[in-house]
């Protein structure tokens, strides 16, 4: 139900002109926050393991997050990728 949902609004903000895609976080765990500051020194989490949205994220005016709902929560790594991305914000 997730990735239909995302593709209609890739198919949506398509239709208005926004130049869009859909990022994938996969199954694979990811490294949490250690609140080591090097994201603010270096611009970039010393993890490499989401580099990627990194990229996307420089490049971005908005984010339409989806993820499925285990158990009424967020997963594991939507969280962990949350709190790494927070200095872009």
């Amino acid at each position: 139900a997730t990735k239909k949902a995302l593709t209609e609004c890739l198919s949506e903000a398509r239709k208005l002109g926004a130049d869009a895609s859909i990022i994938s976080l996969g199954p694979e765990p990811r490294h949490s926050c250690t609140g080591c500051g090097r994201c603010k020194k270096n611009g970039k989490c010393t993890f490499l393991d989401i580099e990627y949205i990194y990229d996307s994220a420089k490049e971005s005016d908005a984010f339409i997050i989806g993820a499925p709902s285990h158990y009424f929560g967020a997963p594991g790594t939507l969280i962990s990728a949350f709190s790494r991305l927070f200095y872009f914000f």
